[in-house]
């Protein structure tokens, strides 16, 4: 049983290598010659790559914007001005689009308080004057070694 195995394995081999080769004639008799083009480096393989035919930052961010729009909240604003003579002549479109932060006014607004409220707390401790702000560390110093003294 096992050296009927290895016998189809030798066997399938050299007509796997066959087949790799006749594919490879195939592709090389019945495909058109490309010919190496020289384009720039942003341009894609284009010819003639345009600014209009670019991607904005939009287009990369939409995606994400739909994912996530239930926790971002985006809001869009579309205004049409019209000719006062007629509706169909449109004087300026304007479009607005915004994302409401609200990791910043839940987390980061609260957060930013508390270290300014800290902050001006510890200036009114800074003096400016070296022999205070060596005693302070003297304190703390002297502070550490009685914990370790007393802590296991």
């Amino acid at each position: 049983m096992v050296a009927q195995f290895r016998a189809r394995r030798v066997l399938a081999l050299p007509g796997l290598a066959g087949l790799g080769v006749v594919l490879m004639l195939g592709l090389r008799l019945f495909t058109p010659r490309l010919r190496l083009r020289r384009e720039d480096t942003w341009g894609c393989g284009r010819w003639s790559q345009t600014p209009r035919m670019q991607y904005t930052a939009t287009a990369f961010a939409e995606p994400l914007r739909r994912i996530f729009a239930e926790l971002y909240r985006p809001s869009e604003d579309l205004s049409v001005e019209v000719h006062p003579d007629s509706k169909y002549f449109i004087r300026g479109i304007t479009y607005e689009s915004r994302v409401r932060p609200w990791m910043d006014r839940i987390l980061y607004a609260p957060l930013v308080s508390l270290v300014g409220r800290v902050s001006e707390a510890v200036r009114s401790v800074q003096a400016g004057s070296v022999h205070l702000y060596l005693a302070y560390l003297c304190a703390a110093l002297l502070a550490l070694l009685l914990a370790a003294r007393w802590l296991p």
